[in-house]
């Protein structure tokens, strides 16, 4: 995740990994998360499986300079 290998359990979900690594992004506002090339929306994150390979981005929008 963010170009850091992780480990997560087979199974798991954007949603697990989000929930686990960045909690703060866990209702989806303000926060982008992209697998592989492919943005995946807020809706889908718990439907979207997240494979051994697989590169996830989560962006967070911070106000503010």
């Amino acid at each position: 995740m963010n170009s850091e290998p992780l480990r997560v359990p087979a199974g798991s979900s954007v949603a697990d990994v989000v929930a686990r690594f960045a909690p703060d992004a866990v209702d989806g506002r303000g926060t982008a998360v992209a697998l592989g090339e492919e943005v995946v929306p807020a809706g889908g994150w718990a439907r979207t499986p997240v494979a051994a390979g697989d590169r996830l981005e989560v962006l967070q929008a911070v106000a503010g300079g």
